[in-house]
C-alpha cells in the first residue's frame, strides 16, 4: 500500500475514534487510548503498522470481555468507513480467534463500512472448512459488501494479504463461492469474482479454464467476468484462452515496423509504428511487448494491450504508439539491448531492436 495513505490515521482521527469509543463505553479514557497509539515509532509506521497499533490500543482501553468490546465496536464502527473503518476488523482478527462465531458476524457487520477482507485471513487459516461454509452463505447476502467479502476475503493470492496456503494449493475450495455470484449484478462484486479467478490462472490454469470455459455460455454479467478473469493467460498467449474468445493464430502479418529513435537516453520517449494486415475475415487481438533489461542484465518481457478489433479481408491498419522510458515508482529502466515485438492473437509477427542508455554515464552522441 502506498505510504501517503498512513496519513489517514491523523491526530484528530485517533482523538474522533478515542471519543467515540468513550461514548460507547464508560471505561474508555481517551487520553489512555492517545498514549497508548503514540509512541516514539509512530511516525515511521506504515499504513498496516498504524492500523494494528491502533487495535492493540483499542484494546488496552476497552473491556477485557471479548464480546462486550466487540458490543461497543459495533456501535462505533459506522461512523468509520473506507479506510478509516479497517481498524475495527483488524481489533477482530487479531483478538477474535477464540470467539469465531461472535467475530465472524463482527467482519460481517464492519465490511459493510470499511472491508473485512484482510482480517478473515486468520479465521481460514484456523477452520479453512467453517470459514468458507460461512462465506458461502455470504455470498447469497442482500448487501453487495457482504458478498464482495465471500469472493475477495477467500482469493488464493489476495494482495496485501495473509497467506492461506490451502486455498493457494486447491482453489477449487472456493468454485462453490464463486459460481453462486457467477451472474451478481453489482459491478464491485464482478471485479472481485474477476480478480479472484485471474488468481486461479496463475497456479491452476486448466481449472480455469474449465471453469472460464463454462461459464462463458451464461452471457451477460458472467461475460464481462469471464473476460477481465482472462487477462492475465491473454497476455501469456495461452492458445486455448485466446480461442475461447475468437482469437486465432495465422492469416495476419506485420510490417513496416519503426522505433524512433533507435537509440535514447533513461528519461526519454520513443514513437514506434506498424501496420497489421489481414487475408482473410478475422478477429485480431493486437499487442506489443518490451524485453526490458533488468539491473542484473536479464531482459524480461512485459506485454501490453493495444486493441481487439475486426478486420476484413484483404485490409491493413496502421497502429502508432508512444513508449516512455521515465523512470516509475513501479518500473526502473536500465540501460542496455532492448526489444520490441508486435503480437497479434498472441503469435509475435515482428520486432526491432533498440538501445537505451544512461546519459550519466554514457551520454549520447
Amino acid at each position: 500500500m502506498a505510504d501517503s495513505i498512513k496519513g489517514i490515521y491523523s491526530p484528530e482521527y485517533i482523538e474522533r475514534l478515542g471519543r467515540t469509543l468513550s461514548t460507547f463505553s464508560t471505561a474508555v479514557s481517551v487520553t489512555d487510548f492517545q498514549n497508548a497509539v503514540y509512541g516514539n515509532d509512530w511516525e515511521q509506521l506504515e499504513f498496516k503498522q498504524r492500523a494494528a497499533r491502533i487495535a492493540e490500543s483499542m484494546q488496552r482501553v476497552l473491556p477485557d470481555d471479548y464480546p462486550a468490546a466487540i458490543a461497543v465496536l459495533d456501535k462505533a464502527a459506522p461512523s468509520f468507513g473506507g479506510l478509516e473503518g479497517i481498524v475495527f476488523p483488524e481489533f477482530v482478527a487479531r483478538f477474535g480467534l477464540d470467539h469465531q462465531e461472535r467475530s465472524l458476524q463482527a467482519l460481517e457487520t464492519y465490511t459493510r463500512y470499511s472491508s473485512s477482507e484482510f482480517a478473515i485471513r486468520p479465521f481460514l487459516k484456523q477452520d479453512l472448512s467453517g470459514t468458507l461454509e460461512r462465506m458461502t452463505v455470504w455470498a447469497k447476502s442482500s448487501d453487495e459488501h457482504v458478498r464482495r467479502l465471500a469472493s475477495e476475503g477467500s482469493r488464493p493470492r489476495l494482495p496485501w494479504g495473509e497467506g492461506v496456503p490451502a486455498l493457494k494449493n486447491n482453489p477449487d475450495l472456493t468454485l462453490p463461492i464463486l459460481e453462486e455470484l457467477a451472474q451478481d449484478p453489482s459491478n464491485y462484486v464482478q471485479k472481485s469474482v474477476a480478480n479472484h479467478l485471474n488468481d486461479i490462472s496463475k497456479t491452476h490454469p486448466d481449472l480455469f479454464i474449465e471453469t472460464v470455459t463454462r461459464w462463458k455460455e451464461k452471457g451477460g454479467r458472467t461475460g464481462w467476468i469471464v473476460k477481465h478473469a482472462s487477462r492475465s493467460l491473454l497476455k501469456k498467449g495461452d492458445p486455448r484462452i485466446l480461442a475461447l474468445f475468437g482469437f486465432y493464430p495465422g492469416s495476419t502479418s506485420v510490417s513496416e515496423l519503426t522505433f524512433v529513435p533507435r537509440r535514447l537516453s533513461i528519461g526519454d520517449s520513443a514513437e514506434f509504428s506498424f501496420v497489421v494486415s489481414a487475408e482473410q475475415e478475422t478477429k485480431v487481438r493486437v499487442e506489443f511487448a518490451v524485453d526490458y533489461v533488468k539491473s542484473s542484465g536479464r531482459r524480461t518481457r512485459k506485454v501490453f494491450h493495444v486493441t481487439e478489433t475486426d478486420m476484413a479481408p484483404i485490409t491493413s491498419r496502421r497502429f502508432t504508439k508512444q513508449l516512455s522510458f521515465r523512470q516509475l515508482t513501479t518500473r526502473i529502466h536500465y540501460p542496455g539491448q532492448h526489444t520490441l515485438a508486435i503480437l497479434i492473437n498472441g503469435e509475435e509477427k515482428n520486432a526491432v531492436d533498440f538501445e537505451l542508455i544512461d546519459t550519466l554515464k554514457e551520454p549520447l552522441p
